[in-house]
C-alpha cells in the first residue's frame, strides 16, 4: 500500500511493506416512510461508533436530531416530522 497526505504545501508519503486491510467506517443508512407523519431511518455503522442523525430541510443547513452509541451494527430511529416543510432530508456522521 502506497498513501500521500498533501497540506499547507507539504506532502508526506506512506508505503506498507506488509499486507493492510482497510476497513470503512462510514455509517450507511436506510429510509422508510411508515406512514404520512412517521419515518423511520435504519443507521448501519460499527459497533461502538457514536453516530449523529441530522436533518435539513434544504440540504444546506443540518440540524442535529438524535444521538446515539451503537451498541449493535444497527440503529433505528423514528422521526415524526411535522407537515411544515414539505422536505426533509437525513444523513448520518461519526462526530
Amino acid at each position: 500500500m502506497f498513501a500521500t497526505i498533501t497540506a499547507a504545501g507539504r506532502t508526506r508519503y506512506l508505503s506498507a511493506p506488509e499486507w493492510v486491510q482497510v476497513i470503512s467506517f462510514t455509517p450507511t443508512m436506510d429510509i422508510v416512510n411508515l406512514s404520512a407523519s412517521q419515518i423511520r431511518v435504519g443507521v448501519n455503522g460499527q459497533a461502538g461508533q457514536t453516530i449523529v442523525l441530522q436533518y435539513s430541510s434544504d440540504l444546506q443547513n443540518w440540524l442535529p436530531l438524535a444521538t446515539n452509541l451503537l451498541a449493535t451494527n444497527g440503529w433505528l430511529y423514528t422521526d415524526t416530522p411535522s407537515t411544515s416543510p414539505d422536505k426533509r432530508f437525513y444523513r448520518a456522521l461519526v462526530p
